[in-house]
């Protein structure tokens, strides 16, 4: 039975991609809910990743469709999904992409808390 609650709650911080992997599958699996921000379609921080001395936050009108693509790469990697920072389209490097192919993924809105200098490889 689905409530009211989300799944996720605002503010929850993952310290490793497994943990943040397992937590998005498990929302995928059991809500039907169309962003993670349980409709809170403004793009604040919703979920947070702490590794390695970065800060990562998904924002909250990050849709289904868009973590379904990135579970799927998930799969695709199961050892370890590489994380690269790369520019956004205002030229901050804070934008993550996923895989050996630095996908973009639409609809998943996941960035670095503080922009780099360089483009970076997790």
């Amino acid at each position: 039975m689905m409530n009211s609650q989300p799944l996720l709650e605002k503010g929850t911080i993952f310290h490793s991609k497994a943990a943040f992997n397992h937590a998005l599958q498990q929302w995928y699996q059991e809500t039907a809910e169309k962003t993670i921000g349980n409709h809170e379609y403004n793009q604040s921080s919703w979920l947070f990743v702490e590794l390695g001395g970065y800060k990562f936050h998904l924002n909250s009108d990050s849709k289904r469709e868009g973590i379904a693509e990135y579970l799927k790469l998930v799969e695709e990697y199961p050892d370890d999904l590489p994380w690269q920072i790369v520019a956004n389209n205002r030229g901050k490097i804070n934008k993550v992409t996923f895989g050996n192919e630095k996908r973009k993924i639409a609809g998943f809105y996941f960035y670095l808390a503080k922009p780099l200098e360089q483009v970076t490889s997790l």
